[in-house]
């Protein structure tokens, strides 16, 4: 990001968005090449992030979808589940509740296979887009569930 700044003005908009929804179906589209980097510090960043949005006794994950880019091995859909698991089981994810609780959520929607999608491959949007709005329930009440956030500098 371009700062603590731009994160406070990013997220104060983004959560004014959302409580203007009547139902919202939020989708955490991760970068499968990058995610284990840094003890999967990026990915880690983001569940922070949604998890300062949304307000601690209203945090369900399961209206969360998943989505994975750069998975060009073909195996890597069905790997996505188990390197889940293996952070589920690190010391990372151990001290962190809001993490612990997507990373389970994520690995239940990762099997057998993870959703992911080719930003080039145009045939493959409409299926995939199918699939994230039949992967859970939607979240009914974002102006209660949204919070306004602030930069964790």
């Amino acid at each position: 990001s371009a700062g603590p700044e731009m994160d406070i003005s990013n997220g104060l908009g983004i959560v004014h968005a959302l409580q203007q929804a009547a139902s919202v179906r939020p989708i955490l589209v991760l970068n499968h090449r990058t995610m284990p980097f840094n003890r999967y510090q990026g990915f880690r960043n983001t569940v922070g992030t949604v998890g300062r949005m949304v307000a601690d006794d209203k945090i369900d994950f399961r209206s969360f979808s998943v989505l994975f880019t750069h998975c060009f091995d073909t195996k890597a859909p069905r790997r996505i589940h188990r390197e889940l698991g293996e952070l589920l089981t690190s010391t990372v994810a151990k001290s962190d509740a809001k993490l612990q609780a997507c990373v389970k959520e994520l690995i239940a929607k990762t099997k057998p296979r993870a959703l992911t999608i080719d930003p080039m491959d145009q045939e493959a949007v409409a299926p995939t887009w199918e699939a994230l709005l039949n992967s859970g329930p939607p979240i009914l009440n974002p102006k209660e569930c949204f919070v306004a956030i602030v930069s964790k500098e």
